[in-house]
């Protein structure tokens, strides 16, 4: 009797037992990030990617805002002594205002957050040089830093492009002629740095603010301006912000980015750039300045 009543017992434990085994477990919510903190690199990138995208599928209602400025503009026009008055006529053509405009619940925000892409992010451990995350407050801060990148495509096609809008070499000579200055795509480079995305995560993994840009450095060799033949170099910032989110209206627009400053270029010495004055001129001017301003005892 007792043997039978062990053996019962056991069946009832184990029954028990399987019960519990049946239970499921509780769901985990992919959003959460009370432990972003502990995780690898690959690991973060891939949270990251998460809740930008659910910026594009859910599309709720924000404010954007970018600020597009040239920072600083070179020349070997005369040894770079038009530089100042160069940058001055820049300066005055263009804005240092932030443009702002406002996306709609249920409106496609492609464009609008992040990149141009049908992901906000689509960005791959090798497109990156950093990332990391922070709590603040009762919030997350995460940050990525996209690598350096001469002459991008846009789109998936760059690491810049994986993250932001990106102008090709091509569409920035393009933009470059349009304004009465010829110069060849052929000869130009533009080197994309300091690239980076930043955004802030509420306790439900709800992006509440975001932030991402870069600086563009462009050399274009050999630009015809007016009747002379120069180098051109120009430092381009670019900085895109979204904040106010239906899910977080009191969240405001974070501080501007700190890029770093204009890095001073030097000239190829070549003969292009040596040329005299007199020697840039189209060929008839030259002839008339030989032979009736005394050319031929100057022009050497």
């Amino acid at each position: 009797m007792k043997k039978l009543c062990s053996i019962l017992l056991a069946i009832c434990l184990l029954a028990g037992l399987g019960a519990l085994c049946s239970v499921p477990a509780a769901a985990v919510d992919p959003y959460d990030p009370s432990d972003i903190l502990y995780l690898n690199r690959n690991e973060l990138l891939d949270y990251f990617n998460l809740v930008v995208n659910r910026v594009r599928t859910e599309k709720p209602s924000f404010q954007h805002r970018e600020l597009l400025r040239i920072d600083s503009m070179q020349s070997s026009i005369l040894g770079g002594m038009m530089d100042g008055l160069l940058n001055s006529v820049v300066a005055a053509l263009t804005s240092s205002d932030w443009t702002q405009t406002g996306v709609n619940a249920g409106q496609s925000n492609e464009g609008m957050f992040l990149s141009e892409n049908a992901n906000a992010s689509d960005l791959r451990p090798q497109d990156i040089t950093s990332i990391n995350a922070k709590k603040v407050g009762d919030n997350w801060v995460i940050e990525v830093g996209v690598k350096e990148e001469s002459n991008p495509a846009a789109g998936l096609n760059s690491s810049n492009g994986r993250i932001s809008p990106v102008a090709t070499r091509e569409q920035i000579v393009a933009e470059v002629n349009s304004g009465g200055v010829t110069a060849n795509a052929a000869n130009a480079t533009v080197r994309y740095g300091s690239g980076f995305a930043r955004v802030t995560v509420n306790g439900q993994g709800q992006v509440i603010a975001a932030a991402n840009g870069h600086q563009a450095n462009a050399l274009f060799k050999n630009v015809k301006i007016s009747i002379m033949t120069a180098d051109v170099a120009a430092t381009m910032n670019s900085e895109w912000q979204c904040a106010f989110f239906d899910w977080a209206p009191e969240e405001d627009f974070p501080a501007a980015n700190a890029f770093p400053p204009a890095v001073t270029v030097t000239f190829d010495p070549d003969p292009g750039l040596t040329l005299k004055w007199w020697q840039r001129l189209p060929a008839f001017l030259q002839w008339i300045l030989r032979w009736f301003f005394l050319g031929w005892l100057w022009m050497r």
